[in-house]
């Protein structure tokens, strides 16, 4: 027994095969229907297994040029799909002279015994019997033509509502699904859901510009090169990549972002598409960082604290000895002197742990700069000089221990500027940071003494306040420096980067 198996998939045709060979059938196999019919053409077959939907011609159009066919009429047709399978289709199928139509898929101990009763029946009939007549062309042209509407129909409505699917699917995720296509001049991002707004603030109209659509241009220079080379490394070497870059958001703010993307290849390998999703992971980069500074803060504070208290323990010892080996000597007065002063500093140190710690315990926030240095003021007796802050409406993003650091300002006023009048807090935008500045008109700082300023014990009192100052701005991003010139009075810039500050209320003053 010889069958043709007509299906355009390879594997459907190799079960097929494999089925009927391991039943006791020779088999040739064609890929369309017209291969199907040069094979027919050319050798003898005792029956024909064809899917429906296939390229070149389909299964309904092999079946009636069959039946159109005197040489070919008699041979048993047998459909076998797993696309039309609606009772229209069946119908129609058995229609045009389909002795047989079966649904995918068929187990061999199922689909056997009903070739084999297919093969009885014909050889049953008689000779002169005479075969299924073809449909008329104009009839089958009609009702063909309603199946591939129906059949178009259909899939279109699939289709359709897989792309809500998966549209839906990419709008639940918590990042930016995307499509980059490669074009010869320029490439262009589509996306999938509405994560972009969220994550950018800009809205995929405000990232086109043209036809071209990319949140390139608001990736931060400094990584924009880096990004770009992973990027064509990937298309290059048809790789999937992993990159990491900030993002500037409408708002200013500066985020995190992590972008995975897959190159997709057409028929001839060339990278026409990327798809990928981009993460916020600012969250996570702020938790790293945190923890990192903890573990800097932990590093110092033992060092510190094991160090220094240890060393004024010491000093105090001493002096307790030297005091109990005479306490009638007339220097026990400078003793005594002495040993409160190591208590005083033993004091000082376990205070400065105690500030050290809660630096970066809370969260940092938006803190009103003139509400903050006013409220440092408040602790001195500033209605001895003149007090001057210009800076309404501005708000910095810092630790809440902000206000420590005014204060540790002011106290250093205070102890080193007299003779003062004056004191100013301005606040100035320049490019992409804004300048806090404080100053006094007070006798200023040696050039020598600049550089170790802000430096852990350096100083004429504790030297911790403008150490733990430096500590606190740092937490978010803010630097200090000293610029002052000496003699006419000290001057702490405190430069905070974009994303760190705005403007409420009425906005610049």
């Amino acid at each position: 027994m010889k069958i043709l198996i007509v299906d355009d998939n390879s594997e459907s045709r190799y079960m097929l095969e494999y089925m009927l060979r391991a039943g006791g059938c020779q088999t040739e196999s064609a890929s369309n229907g017209i291969a199907a019919l040069e094979k027919l053409m050319q050798g003898t077959f005792d029956a024909v297994i064809s899917d429906i939907l296939m390229p070149k011609m389909d299964g309904y159009r092999l079946i009636q040029e069959c039946r159109n066919d005197p040489a070919l009429t008699r041979i048993p047709f047998i459909f076998y799909t797993a696309n039309y399978t609606e009772q229209k289709d069946i119908d129609f199928g058995l229609s045009l002279g389909a002795v047989r139509y079966i649904i995918k898929p068929k187990e061999p101990d199922e689909f056997l015994p009903i070739l084999h009763e297919v093969l009885k029946d014909i050889s049953g009939k008689a000779p002169g019997e005479p075969p299924v007549p073809a449909m008329k062309e104009s009839v089958f042209q009609q009702e063909y033509s309603k199946r591939l509407i129906e059949k178009m129909d259909k899939k279109i409505r699939e289709l359709t509502e897989s792309e809500e699917r998966l549209r839906t699917f990419a709008g639940n995720l918590p990042g930016i699904v995307y499509r980059l296509y490669i074009g010869e001049d320029a490439n262009s991002m589509e996306f999938f859901n509405d994560q972009v707004q969220v994550m950018t603030g800009y809205t995929p109209d405000e990232l086109t510009m043209g036809r071209i659509c990319s949140i390139e241009p608001y990736i931060l220079p400094e990584d924009r090169t880096r990004v770009v080379a992973v990027v064509n490394e990937s298309i290059l070497n048809k790789s999937p990549f992993e990159v990491e870059y900030r993002f500037r958001h409408k708002s200013g703010n500066i985020c995190t972002f992590l972008e995975r993307g897959r190159p997709e290849l057409n028929a001839k390998g060339r990278v026409t598409s990327i798809d990928g999703v981009i993460f916020d992971i600012t969250d996570q980069k702020e938790t790293e960082e945190a923890l990192r500074q903890a573990n800097k803060k932990l590093n110092l504070l033992s060092s510190i604290t094991c160090h220094d208290i240890l060393n004024g323990l010491s000093v105090l010892l001493g002096y307790i000895d030297l005091a109990s080996d005479d306490v009638h000597s007339p220097g026990m007065k400078e003793y005594i002197s002495h040993m409160e002063k190591a208590a005083k500093c033993i004091r000082h140190q376990i205070e400065f742990t105690k500030e050290y710690q809660e630096i970066g315990a809370n969260a940092a926030g938006w803190q009103n700069i003139r509400e903050t240095v006013m409220r440092a003021a408040s602790l001195f007796k500033v209605e001895d000089v003149s007090l001057s802050v210009n800076c309404k409406n501005v708000e910095i993003f810092a630790d809440p221990l902000l206000q420590k650091v005014f204060y540790n300002l002011f106290d250093n006023a205070f102890r080193y500027a007299p003779p003062f009048t004056s004191i100013t807090i301005s606040c100035t935008e320049t490019g992409d940071s804004l300048h806090v500045v404080f100053e006094d008109n007070g006798a200023g700082i040696a050039d020598e003494g600049k550089k170790h300023l802000f430096e852990h014990g350096f100083g004429k009192n504790t030297g911790l306040g403008l150490f733990l100052s430096r500590e606190i701005l740092a937490i978010t991003g803010i630097t200090i420096t000293e610029d002052g010139e000496p003699g006419k009075g000290a001057r702490f810039r405190m430069t905070v980067p974009k994303g760190s500050y705005r403007f409420s209320g009425a906005g610049k003053e």
